[in-house]
């Protein structure tokens, strides 16, 4: 066998063990979540909506004229967005998403929605043709449709035309050109700030650059983020109203934040948060020791997301920890430290398969096998109410609790395996499992 058969085998390998082990979870959660909506449902449950989000109608602005529904809802997320924009001209977005929404509000409502989803399927299999670019159709939608749409949070995205898809699919476009040894690293660079642009969260990936020490990169990147925060600004309705903008921005961002931080707002927001915020709660309503921890956490987050923040910077470009792990704690932070981690957040849970095809030295160790466990755990749906008596009367869901712990039993794992494991440089280089 050539070394070029040889290789592809191994891709081929790890696709069909990547994709076993994911969409054997994503089955799981679909049938678990099936089950106990259609047999043990409870008033109110959260479960009611399986997968899709129940009828959703948005409040209108002012002046704008509503769409007919279609089937039993409007894509509220999209629709809220889509009618900012055409009545003042922001929709509360930035970055690249503005300059898409200036081209993508000027078509019809479902017609921009479809632009919208049009463009990330796009994008999607932009990168499934890269990650297997040695192979054919039937492999690359295999990626496609198996490992990127069918799971349970871009299914969620789709179903509430979220813009945050978009996000994931330029993030991801962004990853595979850095990671993979023949992709273009300026590009790369490029659609990674361009999703930071869009919402500062995934700005962890930055950290992949200094981590590579591929500092034209990171300066190619850092300027573009710039670039693309600035430039929406000039094309808004006022025309070069920039202060303006920046000034309602303020006023809109303080009364945002009262919302945002108030007992309301987040005990009414259970039932879709995953954050580490919401483990926090848990633990401060326990009559145990760790409820007193638990209460300051959740008392002082801001803190205690910033530490942690500059504890996992520090952590992801440690060599001491494998591309893989990196980039697990690159997609935790970015995507759990928010104090509301709606389910749709949760896409980026996809992108370390960019490291499983495109990094010549990841082998499917019993750890790495573990790791993709973890992932297809928190991918897979679980909206199964939990009625635990702290969260009484807010409905709190299966992966409300599951997705925070396991993701920081995860952390836990490699800051110890960094700090006391002696034979941890070359995790991935451990012998691997055989693989069918």
């Amino acid at each position: 066998m050539s070394i070029k058969e040889g290789n592809d085998t191994t891709i081929v390998s790890k696709v069909l063990t990547y994709l076993g082990i994911t969409l054997s979870f994503q089955f799981l959660g679909f049938v678990t979540t099936f089950v106990y909506g259609s047999y043990f449902d409870r008033t109110g449950s959260f479960a009611q909506s399986f997968v899709f989000q129940s009828p959703d109608e948005p409040p209108a602005p002012v002046g704008f004229l509503k769409p007919q529904a279609f089937g039993n809802h409007f894509f509220g997320d999209y629709l809220q967005v889509y009618a900012d924009v055409k009545t003042n001209g922001n929709g509360g977005c930035f970055g690249a998403s503005q300059l898409f929404l200036l081209v993508a509000t000027k078509l019809p409502y479902y017609l921009s929605l479809i632009f919208l989803l049009a463009t990330a399927t796009l994008l999607l299999y932009v990168s499934a043709r890269l990650l297997l670019n040695k192979f054919g159709l039937i492999e690359q939608f295999a990626l496609l449709i198996g490992g990127f749409l069918f799971t349970q949070p871009v299914l969620f995205a789709i179903d509430r035309g979220q813009m945050h898809i978009l996000l994931f699919t330029i993030l991801l476009l962004g990853l595979t050109l850095s990671i993979k040894d023949d992709g273009n690293r300026t590009w790369g660079a490029i659609l990674i700030a361009a999703a930071i642009s869009m919402k500062l969260t995934p700005v962890f990936f930055l950290l992949l650059f200094v981590r590579k020490h591929s500092w034209r990169e990171l300066k190619v990147s850092l300027i573009s983020l710039i670039g693309l925060s600035l430039i929406p600004l000039a094309y808004l309705d006022r025309g070069f109203g920039a202060w303006k903008f920046v000034q309602g921005f303020i006023v809109s961002s303080k009364a945002e934040s009262n919302t945002y931080s108030s007992v309301e707002y987040f005990t009414g927001n259970l039932a879709s948060n995953n954050s580490f915020k919401l483990l926090s709660y848990h633990f401060s309503q326990m009559n145990l020791g760790l409820g007193n921890i638990g209460g300051f956490v959740y008392d002082h987050y801001l803190l205690f997301a910033g530490l942690l923040s500059v504890f996992l910077c520090w952590l992801i470009i440690q060599k001491s920890i494998s591309q893989f792990e990196s980039v697990l704690l690159m997609t935790i932070a970015s995507s759990l430290l928010i104090p509301i981690a709606g389910g749709y957040t949760l896409m980026v849970f996809i992108l370390p398969i960019v490291v499983v095809l495109a990094d010549k030295d990841f082998a499917f160790s019993r750890l790495n096998i573990i790791y993709c466990c973890y992932l297809g755990i928190v991918l897979m749906p679980k909206q199964i109410d939990l009625r635990f008596q702290t969260f009484e009367p807010y409905a709190i869901t299966v992966g409300g609790i599951l997705n925070p712990s396991l993701s920081l039993l995860v952390v836990l794992f490699i800051s110890g395996k960094c700090f006391f494991s002696a034979d941890s440089q070359n995790s991935d280089s451990k012998t691997p499992l055989p693989v069918f």
